[in-house]
C-alpha cells in the first residue's frame, strides 16, 4: 500500500523500501473521519519533510503554529496547502466529516530535485515555506495524480509515485523562486489584492508597469498597496517586478538561442545595457557567462 491511512495527525508514514534497497523518497497518507466539532488535533514531533495537503472535503480546518494561526481554510474541495519542516507543536483545529491527502516531500527529494535543475546545490536543511495556499494548475494536477497511487501495485506504483514526485518538487522549486506561492486569507481585501497584484505582473513582464496600474487592478491606494506589497512578499513591488523579470529572462536564455538582446527587449529592458547591468545586480554575472554556464 503506498497510501497509509494517517492514524496520528500530520504523522509521516514510514518511507517505502524499494527493490533496490532504497527509501522512496516522497510518503502519502490519507487524513479521513468525522467528529463533533471543533476538535483540536496535535503534532508534536519535528519533521522536515516538505507537505502539500490536498482538501478533498469541504470543512473548515485551521492551522496553528506556535499559538499562531497561520491558516484557516478547507471550503474549497481541491485547495492545496503546502507547509515547510515541523518544529515545535503544531495545532490543528476540525469539526465534521474531513478527508486530506498529505504528500511528505523529503530533503533528499528537494536535494535532487535542485541539483537535477542546474540550480545551485543548497547546504543544510532546505526551507521553502512555512505555510503557503497555492495556486497553480501543474501543481495541482500533479497533485490530484497522487490520488491515483494506490491503483497501481508492485514495481509500477513506485515508481508512478517518484516520478510524479520528482516533478511535483521540481514545479515547488520552481514557484518558491518565481515568487507564485500565495497564502490567502480570504477575509482580507488587501491581502486578496496583492494576490491580483502578483498576477497581473505575471501576465505584463514584457510591458511597463506601474504602480497606478496596480493600484487601478487591486483597487487599492498606492501608498496602502505598496505596504501591503512589501508585507506579504517581502519586496516593494518594483523590486519584485525586476526580480521575476530577471528570472524569466534566466528561463529564456537556458531554454532558447535567442541573442541577449532580444530576451533584453522582450522583457521590457530599454537596451541591452540596461538588462546586462540588471542581471549582474541580481545574479552576480552577465547574461551571457550565466547562459555558457547554464548550457
Amino acid at each position: 500500500m503506498l497510501v497509509h491511512d494517517e492514524t496520528q495527525w500530520r504523522a509521516r508514514p514510514a518511507a517505502v523500501t524499494l527493490s533496490n534497497g532504497r527509501d522512496l523518497q516522497v510518503s502519502l497518507s490519507r487524513w479521513r473521519g468525522a467528529c463533533d466539532g471543533p476538535v483540536e488535533v496535535r503534532a508534536d514531533d519535528d519533521d522536515d519533510s516538505h507537505v502539500l495537503t490536498l482538501v478533498q472535503r469541504r470543512v473548515r480546518q485551521e492551522l496553528l503554529i506556535g499559538g499562531r494561526r497561520v491558516w484557516t481554510g478547507g471550503d474549497d474541495a481541491d485547495a492545496m496547502l503546502i507547509t515547510g519542516p515541523r518544529q515545535g507543536g503544531w495545532r490543528g483545529m476540525i469539526g465534521g466529516r474531513f478527508d486530506n491527502l498529505r504528500i511528505f516531500l523529503s530533503q533528499e527529494l528537494l536535494r535532487d530535485c535542485t541539483a537535477g535543475s542546474g540550480r545551485r546545490e543548497q547546504r543544510g536543511s532546505i526551507c521553502l515555506f512555512e505555510t503557503a495556499e497555492v495556486e497553480d494548475e501543474g501543481l495541482r494536477q500533479l497533485a490530484l495524480a497522487f490520488k491515483a497511487a494506490d491503483i497501481y501495485d508492485g514495481i509500477a506504483g513506485p515508481s508512478f509515485v517518484e516520478g510524479i514526485a520528482l516533478a511535483f518538487g521540481s514545479r515547488l522549486i520552481a514557484l518558491h523562486e518565481g515568487g507564485m506561492a500565495k497564502v490567502h486569507d480570504k477575509t482580507s481585501t488587501a491581502g486578496n489584492a496583492v494576490h491580483r497584484a502578483i498576477d497581473y505582473i505575471e501576465a505584463h513582464l514584457g510591458e511597463a508597469i506601474y504602480l497606478s496600474q496596480l493600484s487601478d487592478v487591486t483597487r487599492l491606494p498606492r501608498v496602502r498597496l505598496a505596504a501591503k506589497f512589501k508585507a506579504a512578499t517581502g519586496r516593494p513591488p518594483y523590486a519584485y517586478i525586476l526580480d521575476r523579470r530577471i528570472r524569466r529572462a534566466q528561463d529564456l536564455l537556458r531554454q532558447t538561442r535567442q541573442p541577449v538582446v532580444s530576451v533584453a527587449l522582450a522583457l521590457g529592458f530599454s537596451s541591452q545595457a540596461h538588462f546586462s547591468a540588471a542581471f549582474h545586480k541580481i545574479t552576480g554575472t552577465s547574461p551571457a557567462l550565466w547562459r555558457r554556464h547554464a548550457s
